[in-house]
């Protein structure tokens, strides 16, 4: 074959193995940087500009043997490509290195990961970028300049356009990234041997023994997998205090957690990891699981379901382990459409069988693999109920599950008083975030309830175009099924409100709703396809410190916003400062900062007692009955502390008056050195109240129990 042909068609498979190259690269460096719009914008950035410095720096080899060049460009593209999955693999403690570096400034931690970002990609993007004007000089020294850096131009990117396809379509979904990069890297290092062969003219021994040593190095590294236990750092680094800390827990989990599952398909990683639990990871990231996850899991499915009269028809957008599904399925629903957009998760879910009761196997299911928001814009279907629980929205793609506009598509696909349910994980929102994702579900939806799991990083937007109304004594009936009531039971375990039970555990998780949601949002922007301000804010705050949103909204109805109505109501309603939790009314008479005050103890040197104030977790109510006022302060703990902690407390502070308590027709006065636990029920009458003081010198424990006074009706 001429020379010519033959560095065209050799060209041709140089762009596709770049191609491929860019696909794999990046897939494979959003295990440990994340997915958001951010990481992929410097991605591409480090791409671009290393083979811009490329094609500069070829311009030095003029005068060069350039088939020889070719070749050795060649042979260190594939090179790389080799080394490419080990050095992934240690990439997790330099990312966690540049976040703890960065203290939660957006710009440095970016910067910084810019340019490790550069240290992995530069080497062999330059040599990419090396590559045009090394071939496009060759053949202009054959024949005509125009005429030939035109068809240099044009098979290169025709190899690209093919390798773009085949690498994230065929190879990826087919053989794994691992293997498809050993592909791209096969394809350059006999692109370098055959251009070495036919047309270089430099010394055989020195490019022999470098493509042995290559050959060699391949053979080692054929079977190197990407390591399923160190992805997802992106989503832990705020667990970690230092890079041992991380490294001690990367070890502890390789001990007690096996890989069960693992696959790369079109959209990713999918793992199921099993140990103390069983989680669903896809690249990297938790996003469903038996441990914590659980009561989120169940109370998507049992809020819309048990809310809604008469549930027939439902739509279910996110399968994840299948739990909500599951829960749905409790109910004598006739149709569900189960819609999930990874058919690798689809796979992945079949190790959830006992979890989910085999929920797939349900002859009312029918399973829908692609994209929802396009399933329901072209469905002529309507449903009582729509569960939307895709990932979280700074993940590129899915924030347009969050838009004004698939909203809309929603509330025109519920049937009148049907129930739309989005969750949200409030864990990447700070609460102005929050209120635009509220503000942007209104703009379909006249009414909106919020509803929060137990540690207020999981919000339920349930929202209708009618009035919502939720009874009492029917929720109270659909939860003696004994499958239901055991669910419910294991939520109550899980978010520590044991004490609870039915539709008065049930209702705990409502927070606010209609006219206390309105006053909230005013003024907040709106979250659209043209403008998806949601993906940008939230993938910011992955590096930043997030703020309370349950704690902002609480403290929103407790300072003078309007007062939420849900059913049962609580006779004899206080006017005032309110606060919606539990479905009651409740008043405050404590400063703001100490509503949400909690502790936790720990031993640390001399000083034996150390104090940690929070607005996150704790909540406060305070409820009034025939004596007068009483003030309730939920301990943030599953079990009762020892006394000696709340001696501990005391002694670490100053005892400063906070606010006033009345137990039994007594004024008691609160300092810094008092707290009060309670378990509380509603709706039978009884309060249970146990009441901590350690006043300097007082004696340890007092307790007042047994009150009452809070009526509900039907």
């Amino acid at each position: 074959m001429r020379l010519r042909p033959l560095l065209l068609m050799l060209f041709f498979f140089s762009g596709f193995a770049a191609l491929v190259y860019e696909v794999m690269f990046t897939h494979g460096l959003i295990l440990i940087v994340g997915g958001s719009v951010f990481a992929y914008t410097i991605i591409l950035t480090t791409f671009l500009t290393g083979m811009g410095f490329g094609s500069l720096l070829a311009k030095r080899f003029v005068s060069t043997d350039l088939a020889t060049l070719f070749a050795y460009v060649e042979l260190g593209i594939g090179t790389f490509g080799l080394l490419f999955v080990p050095i992934v693999n240690n990439l997790d403690l330099a990312y966690l290195q540049i976040h703890l570096g960065s203290k939660g400034n957006f710009l440095t931690f970016y910067l910084l990961l810019l340019l490790l970002l550069y240290t992995v990609l530069l080497a062999p993007t330059v040599l990419m970028g090396m590559t045009f004007p090394i071939v496009a000089r060759m053949l202009t020294r054959l024949e005509n300049v125009g005429t030939d850096v035109g068809a240099v131009f044009s098979f290169n990117t025709l190899g690209g356009m093919v390798g773009a396809f085949v690498g994230g379509f065929l190879l990826l979904p087919g053989i794994g990234l691992e293997k498809s990069i050993v592909v791209a890297a096969s394809v350059n290092l006999l692109i370098s041997v055959v251009i070495f062969v036919r047309a270089a003219k430099g010394a055989a021994i020195p490019y022999y023994v470098a493509l042995g040593v290559v050959l060699v190095l391949g053979a080692r590294l054929f079977d190197t997998q990407i390591d399923p236990y160190r992805l997802g750092v992106y989503h832990r680094h705020g667990e970690f205090e230092s890079v041992d800390d991380y490294r001690l827990a990367v070890a502890k989990d390789r001990e007690n957690a096996a890989i069960t599952f693992s696959d790369y398909g079109l959209y990713g990683s999918v793992i199921v990891k099993e140990g103390t639990h069983k989680v669903l990871m896809i690249n990297g990231k938790v996003d469903a699981g038996t441990g914590l996850d659980v009561p989120t899991e169940l109370l998507l499915g049992y809020i819309p379901a048990l809310m809604h009269p008469d549930p027939k028809d439902v739509a279910i957008i996110g399968l994840g382990s299948g739990i909500t599904l599951a829960a749905v399925e409790r109910f004598p629903v006739e149709h569900i459409d189960m819609l999930e957009l990874n058919p690798t998760v689809v796979e992945a879910a079949e190790l959830f069988r006992e979890e989910n009761r085999a929920s797939l196997d349900d002859e009312r299911v029918e399973l829908t693999v692609g994209d929802a928001r396009d399933f329901l814009a072209t469905t002529d279907r309507v449903y009582d109920i729509v569960i939307s629980e895709p990932s979280n929205p700074w993940i590129e793609g899915e924030v347009f599950l969050f838009t004004r506009e698939f909203y809309a598509v929603v509330a025109e696909h519920l049937e009148p008083g049907g129930l739309f349910l989005q969750w949200i994980g409030a864990y990447d929102f700070n609460p102005e975030d929050l209120k635009v994702s509220l503000a942007t579900v209104k703009t379909a939806f006249r009414h909106v309830q919020v509803w929060a799991e137990a540690r207020g990083v999981d919000f339920f937007i349930l929202a209708s175009k009618e009035p919502i109304v939720g009874s009492y004594t029917k929720i109270a009936t659909a939860l003696q099924d004994p499958v239901i009531a055991s669910d419910m039971s294991n939520i109550a375990l899980i978010s520590n409100r044991k004490p609870l039970s039915g539709a008065d555990l049930f209702f705990s998780f409502f927070v606010a709703a209609d006219e206390a949601v309105d006053s909230y949002v005013v003024g907040s922007p709106i979250n659209t396809d043209n403008r998806p301000i949601i993906e940008f804010r939230t993938a910011k705050n992955r590096v930043r410190r997030t703020k309370s949103n349950l704690g902002a909204l609480l403290a929103h109805l407790s300072a003078g916003g309007v007062t939420t109505e849900i059913s049962p109501p609580v006779t004899d309603q206080i006017s005032g400062d309110e606060l919606s939790f539990l479905g009651l009314h409740a008043k405050i008479d404590m400063p703001p900062a100490e509503i949400k005050y909690e502790y936790q103890f720990t031993t640390r040197g001399e000083d034996p007692y150390n104090l940690f104030l929070s607005l996150d977790l704790a909540k406060y109510v305070i409820f009034r009955d025939e004596a007068g006022l009483l003030v309730v302060r939920a301990h943030p703990r599953e079990t009762e502390p020892p006394a000696e902690e709340f001696a501990g407390i005391a002694d670490s502070l100053d005892s400063n008056l906070v606010g006033t308590i009345e137990v039994d027709g007594r004024t008691r006065y609160l300092s810094q050195g008092e707290t009060i636990t309670a378990l509380l029920w509603h709706c039978n009458q009884h309060i249970y109240v146990t009441y901590f003081e350690y006043p300097r010198g007082g004696a340890l424990p007092s307790m007042v129990d047994t009150l009452g006074g809070i009526r509900c009706v039907d």
